[in-house]
């Protein structure tokens, strides 16, 4: 028997946070044809090589999905007792930024810029050619009890001269020549509950993100990174992203509509994030343990309600209440408890009856991802008599038609 070494690499941005990605591997006959029985989908990160073992002899097709909707094909032919080493370039052809040095926050090996005590920090990565950018970053201030804070993000994008960010953290300039980070602290540290959004503003344009920090993983606490690139052609954009190599892959299928392979990758990662959870891939320890991932378990949720059949078959549907009841600073947790108890309304009577979630759903506020907003205008639509919430679809509207959907994380961009 023969193996395999598949190694990603991303020849756009150098040292990214890890990802996790869906890859295939399937024996091709001399007519090119799958042999049958001889196809396995697998795992694998940019961290570190996978080794893909067992394999019989012959010519094999590698077949890696992009969280940017493509597949990166690579041919090989393996020899008897032979291991093979492919690599692979997961390079997006879309960003393509200027610097490509970056320092991720560790708590173990590579670059460490702060602790994650008090003094927590998260890096802001701007290329010289944009060092004029400001960057601004702290809290959206008061939480409405009724509108969350859609209103306040609406009026900004009204009025974007206007300050958006009610208490601010402080930004750092770089100390170390134009590709080192920007370091963002909170006197306090940064809190799950207290929200943090960035504005990136540069040539007359502004980018609101929310950003994912502190970012809590089931093996360490992790911060977010911002990116600030500039396009060829010119013009320029900004990303919100994490360093942790599960999520950073599930959230980038989910980006871009991915569901079943997102899904995919939480069933068959080996890092052991997810347990076994009724043959599907969650488990409620990811919620229980003090050092469980809320914003990942949000990812993870949208992906499993997104490719679910019917609402009736899903296992792990007390789970998701649980993302709403245990977790209500994340407007998220509201959304996807909404969206499944519209799923399973059979009746008018069943739909009045998620009225009052529909509601804490809107109160919540501005969701942490992307495609939570689309799912909210979803849901809204079922209740076009209700005067309420008509008023709420506008506001949320003019919301959405700021949004870069190509982001995962929530992201408005005002010219």
């Amino acid at each position: 028997m023969s193996s395999l070494q598949l190694e990603l690499t991303n020849s756009d941005l150098g040292p990214k946070p890890n990802m996790g990605f869906v890859a295939e591997i399937s024996r091709r006959d001399e007519s090119g044809k799958t042999v049958p029985g001889e196809l396995r989908r697998v795992t694998v990160t940019t961290s570190e090589p996978t080794i893909i073992s067992q394999i019989n002899p012959g010519n094999w097709e590698v077949r890696v999905f992009t969280p940017q909707g493509g597949v990166v094909n690579r041919d090989v032919t393996v020899g008897e007792g032979s291991q093979e080493r492919v690599q692979v370039d997961i390079a997006s052809k879309r960003r393509r930024p200027v610097s490509s040095t970056f320092a991720v926050p560790r708590i173990d090996g590579g670059r460490k810029t702060r602790s994650f005590g008090q003094k927590a920090v998260f890096p802001v990565f701007v290329p010289a050619s944009l060092q004029s950018s400001s960057v601004e970053a702290g809290s959206l201030g008061m939480h409405d009890p009724v509108w969350g804070d859609w209103r306040l993000l609406g009026e900004w994008l009204a009025h974007p001269t206007q300050p958006l960010l009610q208490e601010s953290f402080r930004v750092a300039p770089a100390d170390s020549g134009p590709d080192a980070p920007r370091e963002v602290s909170a006197p306090n540290g940064f809190s799950e509950e207290t929200r943090t959004f960035a504005v990136a503003k540069s040539r007359g344009k502004r980018r609101a993100h929310f950003v994912a920090t502190p970012w809590k993983n089931h093996a360490e606490p992790r911060h977010a990174l911002i990116q600030i690139v500039e396009r060829q052609g010119g013009g320029w954009t900004s990303h919100v992203s994490v360093d942790d190599p599960l999520y950073a892959g599930l959230i980038g299928y989910l980006a871009v509509g991915a569901a079943s392979t997102a899904v995919e990758l939480i069933q068959s990662s080996q890092a052991q994030i997810f347990g076994d959870y009724a043959g599907a891939a969650i488990s409620l320890d990811l919620l229980r343990e003090k050092r469980s991932s809320p914003l990942g378990a949000c990812a993870a949720a949208y992906a499993l309600v997104a490719s679910a059949d019917r609402a009736d078959a899903m296992p792990w549907r007390p789970w998701v209440s649980n993302l709403a009841e245990w977790f209500d600073w994340i407007p998220d947790g509201a959304i996807i408890e909404a969206r499944c108890r519209i799923l399973a309304a059979r009746t008018q009577e069943d739909l009045d009856a998620c009225r009052p979630f529909v509601l804490n759903a809107i109160a919540r506020g501005v969701p942490s991802y992307t495609v939570g907003i689309g799912w909210l205008l979803q849901i809204l639509v079922h209740f076009d008599e209700d005067k309420f919430i008509q008023s709420a679809i506008a506001l949320i509207r003019l919301v959405a038609s700021k949004l870069d959907m190509a982001e995962p994380f929530t992201t408005v961009e005002i010219e």
